[in-house]
């Protein structure tokens, strides 16, 4: 997970059903990026985009583990 420089959204990977490490516990179902709305300083959110990542089903080999914020200049 990586939060927003601005603190209002939280990036989650989500992995996929086939991982490549971690065994049976690091296995998803949809592999991608969730895009969550932080709420109540961080107490509550909601999910307001997903982007998947590879093939959405059984087959897919996709299994994102991480990702990172990055400034950009102005």
């Amino acid at each position: 997970m990586e939060l927003s420089p601005g603190g209002d959204l939280m990036f989650v990977t989500l992995r996929g059903p086939r991982a490549l490490t971690g065994g049976p516990t690091a296995i998803g179902t949809t592999p991608g990026v969730a895009i969550m709305f932080v709420e109540n300083g961080g107490a509550n959110g909601r999910r307001v985009a997903f982007i998947p990542i590879g093939a959405q089903d059984e087959s897919s080999h996709a299994d994102p583990h991480a990702l990172a914020i990055r400034r950009l200049g102005r």
